[in-house]
């Protein structure tokens, strides 16, 4: 950049910042519009109360008791959006223990944001924007994890795929819920929890600077698996309350995509880089355990659940 003395200057890391904030709002803006204007509601309680709204009443009234029923409406609206996944995030263990496995999984991606710029800039005297593309090594992770997910959907569309105790679950394909974890058992505790503690212990100045960016490439490859495997465990074990699950979860991820990285700046200065890390890495660990126990326990555990008694379609 050209200042007004014709000296050449760097971007500030402020101004740097401003302009990512403002491309990815753009990004998603535009990805904003198309999906209302291309995506179609997928959802069969949706298609069908609004099939049967239309069939009912073809023009709507403008009466008080027809106002009153729009304001019912909304409080449903509310109840359904806000109050049913607090409910279910409180009450559901599945829930709750996913929430959390989940939402630490997806923060840290926004915590390698600060951890990266920091171990590299320190240890390998890396500018801001050598940085920025050694976290490109987590896109990479999770783009190999992406395949990895599409073998794991390809065992779960096997007919007759056994869950837990070896019992079937009740569904047309004989699938259990738990046939969704599989792969992503094996990543959490390989990916997830080994490449934190590889990133952390192989961040050394002495050592090539590629050894913890492999690391890094293992945590994506665990971020991906972890985050898609709950999407579609909470959508098939909760069928009709699926939306409110998720939302629930997808609230944890928001929270904690924005809480970690705050903490990750002192934690990783004050802990030193190994062990601010494997800190993370510990964390992973215990949380890897919960689809272990759901996989073991499962169909004992949803039937248990009053939400997922009454959540199958049939």
């Amino acid at each position: 950049m050209v200042g007004t003395l014709g000296v050449t200057r760097n971007p500030r890391p402020a101004d740097t910042a401003n302009r990512i904030f403002y491309i990815q709002l753009i990004i998603y803006g535009i990805i904003f519009v198309l999906a209302v204007l291309v995506m179609r509601e997928t959802r069969g309680p949706v298609i069908l109360s609004r099939r049967t709204a239309a069939a009912a009443t073809p023009k709507q009234s403008t009466s008080p008791s027809s106002r009153r029923a729009a304001l019912d409406n909304f409080g449903v609206i509310i109840a359904e959006n806000v109050v049913l996944p607090s409910r279910m995030f409180l009450t559901e263990p599945v829930v709750f223990f996913f929430t959390l496995w989940s939402a630490f999984t997806f923060g840290l991606v926004f915590v390698s944001t600060q951890s990266v710029a920091q171990v590299y800039s320190t240890l390998y005297d890396f500018t801001e924007p050598q940085t920025g593309l050694v976290q490109a090594a987590i896109g990479i992770g999770e783009l190999i994890g992406f395949f990895i997910c599409l073998a794991q959907n390809a065992y779960y569309a096997r007919p007759k795929r056994r869950g837990s105790r070896g019992e079937e679950h009740a569904d047309a394909g004989g699938r259990a819920p738990e046939a969704r974890l599989a792969a992503a058992v094996i990543t959490s505790f390989v990916c997830l929890t080994g490449g934190l503690f590889w990133y952390a212990w192989a961040s050394q100045s002495q050592l090539h600077w590629t050894l913890p960016t492999a690391g890094l490439i293992l945590i994506g490859m665990g971020i991906i698996n972890i985050v898609q495997a709950v999407g579609l465990y909470v959508a098939d074990g909760y069928a009709r309350y699926a939306a409110s699950a998720i939302a629930a979860v997808a609230f944890g991820e928001n929270f904690m995509a924005a809480l970690l990285p705050l903490a990750a700046q002192s934690m990783y200065t004050n802990l030193g880089f190994e062990w601010a890390s494997s800190l993370l890495g510990f964390v992973a660990l215990v949380l890897s355990f919960w689809p272990i126990v759901l996989w073991i326990k499962g169909r004992s555990i949803r039937e248990r659940s009053p939400f997922m008694r009454v959540a199958a379609y049939k």
